[in-house]
Formats: structure tokens, sequence, C-alpha cells
């Protein structure tokens, strides 16, 4: 695209490798009948392998440089159309039609890959699942498993949404420009959300990481006795990162039970 300039602010790395573009394209098992999302489409190169699988595709990109590209694809491509905007301020229902379900597909800009995937998490009923190319290091996050170093809160407020699947690793020079780390490509099938609370249940999770070497006795201190790890068959001893995604739940709903508040 003559007179375009890479802005680093909004985080752009395109993809240039075709058969990359075109794997990733077909993880989202897209036809005809489906409505596909993409968000940063840049210049168009995923978009184009999404189109040829006949999908509808709705892109939302940030960067108003690229609006006469996004333009010109339009034209040419009947299943193909776009906003241009921030895709954390957008109102995915009244973007997407309503009631459809839809795809998400995207080489995700790194900086909002973390909001993102929350922000996804209030279209669970409508998603059909996510196919998301992300800086390596987030997937092990998302991914991780408990017990490990990369355990966190990523990890626990990914697997209660979705089912995460990480898939090939792309290196840097894969981009234009390269980046200075390793990508990978996850898919992400939402699951049913099995908590009272999700916004409680994430600040509990929250709080909960952020002193990640403290004992759950420590942390849970003026909440929790005991008898009632006794009766959850959690070792109070035991440290955040130690902890299951299903624990996590257990205690948190155990805290809402005994209505004694909620740490903060």
């Amino acid at each position: 695209m003559t007179g375009f300039k890479k802005k680093k602010r909004f985080g752009q790395h395109f993809l240039k490798d075709k058969e990359l573009l075109n794997m990733i394209s077909g993880y989202g098992g897209l036809d005809a009948s489906s409505l596909c999302l993409e968000i940063g489409p840049g210049r168009g190169a995923l978009t184009i392998p999404l189109l040829k699988t006949g999908a509808k595709v709705v892109a939302v990109e940030i960067d108003q440089s690229l609006e006469p590209r996004l333009q010109d694809i339009k034209r040419k491509h009947k299943n193909f159309d776009f906003c241009m905007a921030d895709i954390l301020t957008v109102d995915l229902y009244q973007l997407l039609g309503g009631a459809q379900r839809f795809t998400l597909v995207s080489n995700l800009p790194y900086e909002i890959s973390t909001p993102l995937i929350f922000y996804m998490a209030s279209y669970l009923d409508h998603l059909q699942m996510m196919v998301l190319l992300l800086q390596k290091e987030v997937v092990m996050r998302m991914a991780a498993s408990v017990g490990t170093a990369e355990y966190g809160r990523l990890s626990v407020m990914s697997q209660i949404y979705f089912e995460v699947t990480p898939l090939i690793e792309v290196p840097p020079e894969a981009f234009s420009p390269p980046p200075s780390v390793w990508s990978q490509v996850v898919v992400c099938k939402p699951i049913k959300v099995e908590v009272s609370d999700i916004d409680s249940f994430s600040e509990f999770v929250r709080y909960m990481f952020t002193h990640r070497r403290k004992m759950v006795r420590q942390r849970l201190k003026d909440f929790l006795t005991e008898d009632d790890y006794s009766t959850l068959g959690l070792n109070s001893d035991a440290r955040p990162q130690d902890i299951s995604v299903t624990d996590y739940i257990r205690v948190f709903e155990c805290l809402v039970q005994k209505g004694a508040g909620l740490p903060k």
C-alpha cells in the first residue's frame, strides 16, 4: 500500500506468510453460512483468505489511514464490511446485526490482547469461537496448568470462559515489521460459566494473585476457617498458583454463601 506508514502505538505487525494466513483462516471452520469478525485487518492480508471461505466478514480497524484500503476491499467483495473504531468501544450486537452467532479470527495487536479476551467474554452467548494470533507468552499464560510459573489470573479467567487450545507457533520473521517475540495461534471455544457472579469472581481472582507467594490462609484469614478449608478439601498452605480453576470457583462460592463479604 503506497504511502502507508505503520504506527507503533497500534502495535502493527502485519503477517506476511501466505501459508500461515491460509492456515489461520482455515482454523475458523468458516463457510458461506458463517459470520466472521476480524479485529485489526490492516491491509487485508488475513481478510482476503477469510473472504474466500464465503463467510460474511465484518472488520473493525482503529487506524484511520487504512480506510481507503478497506474501502477498496469492500468494493471488490460483497461479503465484506468494516467500521473504523476502537474494538473495545464497539457494541458488537449492533455491529453484527443482533442474534447471529459469530466467529472471531484475528491477528490481534499485542497491546489489546488481554483486555480483548475479557471484553469478548461479554458476548459468549453469540460467540462461536475465537482464533487468535497472539504473543506466545500470552498464549502460554492463557493455557497454563495449575502449579506452573505461567499460571495466574489470566489463566483462571481464560479457562473459566473458554476451552483454550494452543496451536502453531509463529516466528518473528513471518511479520512485517518483525516483533521482538514469537507469536502463537490459539483457539478458544466458549464454555458455560459456572459462577454466580462473574464480575465479583474476577475481582476475587485479581485479589488472590496480587500477592501470589502468600499462602491462602494469609490472604483469606478474615474470611475462612480451618473447618472451611477441611470442607473444601483445600490445603490452607497452598499459594494462589496452586489452586485449580475449579477450586477457585468453590472457594468463591463458599465466601458468597458465608455472606461475610469478599476480600478487596
